[in-house]
């Protein structure tokens, strides 16, 4: 018996009929792979509100910040930052670190994530990269959520395995949401679970993304970095677009503790410079002495409802914006103003203006109870949908399988029922 089903497998037909069978087989798992994740709720949009403020620049007036970027490609950029004088040059290409055996910049495990081809949409910071594959799909409705929560981004992945990380230490960024339409803008008020969002990259400014998500509440700070990719190759001579945009951040690097370098960034602390033309245009000496000299923070503090910023020099302007980037109040040529928030504002931030068209950016004052740091939104399952959603498939993956049982075994029955109608027509041979 086992050899004539071995026989019959061999045959031209049976082998036919396995093949397409396999072939179903292979497509509808590969189909309902992913099915098995739970659909989640679209988390609420709201605005920040409470009894006081939350406030990034507490504790640090005249505090000592040093410069950073979180893009670099190649050991000669690595270098460069180095004659800049940067405090940190970290990497985020996969598998690589920014610990370089010739400049001494701190270790941080990063790298980008692709969400769709060519549009890297996430930075993780501390996590394997092993554990995140597939591709970053969004929710569009409360009654469609696509994913599985990704440390409460609503990302999908092929593993429902926490994220393997790498430290105590992790967060992550929106990369440059702005460039090459990274992430939709119609997106930022559903997305949650991240710490930082990329508002520079070059010449690439994601603010409009970076107010709407602070307008429906998500307390997003903000990083910036050079783009470099396009510009800098090896051997490269051209420097423009080194120190275009940078990254501040009060942690000295030679205590060389990478727990605080998350602290100060996922707590607000930091603030970014988005330099002009006649700044990254100089050579690397006149550049750095260009960067020794700009203007700095030296106080941020709020009093009652009043928001106070003092640099320690004149710029040409100082803005304050609240809700959705609306501008609330302007300072011309001065180093100190004052804004007083008003009851229906949600948040507050300030921007400084300085030698044509030169910017420094800083986090938000945001409303909070008890002056907390408030927290991105919870994603919750809707176990309604999640059912909905397992059992349609799970019957079309069940009708595939008895299909695929029926075909086997109703070729193995007639094949058998051929071998008995011809034994009775000759049963002699």
């Amino acid at each position: 018996m086992l050899k004539k089903y071995i026989n019959f497998l061999k045959s031209e037909k049976s082998g036919a009929i396995i093949f397409f069978g396999t072939i179903f087989f292979i497509a509808t798992i590969l189909f309902l792979f992913d099915l098995y994740l739970p659909v989640y709720k679209t988390p609420a949009q709201y605005k920040f509100s409470g009894n006081g403020y939350y406030n990034p620049y507490k504790n640090y007036d005249n505090a000592t910040y040093y410069r950073s970027n979180f893009h670099v490609m190649l050991p000669e950029a690595l270098k460069t930052y180095n004659d800049l004088e940067y405090g940190y040059a970290l990497t985020t290409l996969p598998y690589r670190t920014s610990n370089n055996v010739y400049y001494n910049f701190p270790k941080l495990y990063g790298y980008l994530y692709f969400g769709t081809f060519f549009k890297p949409t996430f930075i993780l910071f501390g996590y394997e990269k092993s554990r995140v594959q597939g591709n970053a799909k969004y929710g569009g409705t409360s009654m469609k959520v696509w994913s599985k929560s990704f440390n409460g981004v609503q990302f999908k992945m092929n593993s429902n395995k926490p994220l393997k990380k790498r430290t105590a230490n992790n967060m992550i960024a929106l990369a440059y949401p702005a460039y090459i339409e990274s992430i939709n803008i119609d997106l930022m008020p559903k997305l949650t679970g991240y710490n930082l969002i990329e508002i520079l990259y070059g010449d690439v400014k994601s603010l409009y993304h970076w107010d709407t998500a602070l307008s429906n509440g998500r307390p997003a700070f903000l990083m910036a970095s050079d783009k470099l990719i396009d510009d800098f190759k090896e051997n490269s001579s051209n420097f423009n677009n080194f120190a275009k945009s940078i990254t501040m951040i009060p942690v000295n690097p030679a205590t060389d503790n990478v727990s605080e370098i998350y602290q100060a960034l996922k707590t607000g602390a930091a603030y970014a410079y988005n330099l002009s033309d006649n700044i990254t245009s100089l050579s690397i000496p006149d550049k750095l002495n260009a960067l020794n000299n700009l203007p700095y923070l030296t106080s941020m503090q709020i009093n009652n409802n009043e928001l106070t910023i003092i640099l320690n020099k004149n710029v040409d302007k100082i803005v304050f914006s609240a809700d959705f980037g609306k501008v609330v109040k302007e300072e011309k040529n001065v180093s100190k103003a004052s804004y007083t928030i008003t009851d229906n504002e949600s948040y507050v931030r300030v921007t400084a203006y300085f030698d044509n068209e030169s910017t420094i950016y800083f986090n938000p004052v945001i409303k909070s109870e008890n002056s907390i740091q408030p927290e991105m939104p919870a994603l919750h399952i809707d176990y309604t949908l999640s059912i909905i959603k397992w059992f349609i498939p799970g019957l079309l993956f069940l009708h595939i399988i008895i299909t695929f049982l029926y075909m086997i075994i109703s070729a193995v029955i007639k094949n058998k029922i051929r071998e008995i109608q011809s034994y009775k027509r000759n049963p002699y041979v």
